[in-house]
């Protein structure tokens, strides 16, 4: 006599492909609407973190700081640009490098520290996404403030156009949410998955323009500029030092985000039932 497959399995099993793409999606936007929820717990998540530290999160603001005194100058002097026209820029691409890169790290374990959550059946998986990158979001504030002052001093010229940072970041945001949804549910079948994607990050920064310029790039090596980090960058960067992102950073980005979230909600509904076997 067969075994019969347990209830959520045997569930999955006799829904359409359609179905289940369609509870997916309803799931993703459960969690997505409930901005109190994970806004607020993204808020506790780093009042909790630095609890009893004396700077809280200003340590690694702090540890930052040093940093861009001590490689500003120096690849300024390297790359020929004059300190007070580089400086701005290498600030706020290690500063939206830093929000980019611990997001997506960060996700490879989110829904395998959710399990009991997600176990319980009480917390959608884009509700603790969301969260995360809430919480890198507010780490990225505290991070910013670092460019106060360089922008004072380069001086920057700040003009509307600054205000297209505003979309520019929610579309990070967006992109961050999606990405980190696919690696969640990829490392909690694959665990190997988060080291290899440490990996990645570490060579992307070396051919994302966070240090250098592309200006500065011959022709043929611009085509490195079409990877969706550089526009990432772009969509933020540009607005904050006083001039509009071109057209391509928008598109790659846009187009990024519509596949990724179908991506994302593809394997969510491939993987619908077996999730918290894996977790």
């Amino acid at each position: 006599m067969p075994v019969p497959a347990s209830e959520p399995v045997a569930a999955a099993a006799r829904d359409s492909w359609m179905d289940r793409v369609v509870e997916a999606g309803r799931e993703w936007w459960k969690g997505t609407a409930r901005i109190d929820a994970w806004a607020t717990l993204a808020w506790f998540d780093v009042v909790l973190r630095y609890r009893r530290s004396l700077l809280g999160p200003w340590w690694i603001t702090l540890s930052m700081g040093v940093l861009l005194l001590g490689l500003g100058p120096l690849y300024a002097h390297l790359f020929g640009i004059p300190v007070r026209d580089y400086l701005p820029y290498v600030t706020l691409g290690i500063v939206i490098w830093s929000f980019i890169a611990s997001t997506l790290q960060e996700s490879c374990a989110a829904l395998t520290t959710a399990g009991m959550q997600l176990r319980q059946g009480t917390v959608p998986q884009s509700l603790i996404l969301w969260r995360l990158v809430a919480k890198h979001l507010i780490q990225f504030a505290h991070h910013a403030v670092l460019f106060v002052p360089v922008a004072i001093w380069a001086p920057v010229k700040w003009s509307p156009t600054t205000l297209l940072a505003i979309p520019g970041l929610l579309l990070v945001s967006s992109l961050l949410h999606c990405w980190g949804w696919v690696l969640a549910m990829a490392c909690a079948r694959y665990r190997d998955i988060a080291s290899a994607v440490g990996s990645v990050l570490q060579l992307m920064m070396f051919l994302t323009p966070v240090f250098w310029e592309p200006a500065r790039l011959p022709e043929r090596a611009k085509l490195v500029l079409l990877n969706p980090f550089a526009q990432m960058l772009e969509v933020v960067r540009a607005p904050l030092l006083g001039s509009a992102p071109p057209a391509l950073a928008w598109q790659i980005c846009l187009v990024s985000l519509a596949a990724s979230a179908l991506v994302a909600i593809t394997i969510a509904a491939a993987q619908r039932g077996r999730l918290v076997y894996w977790i």
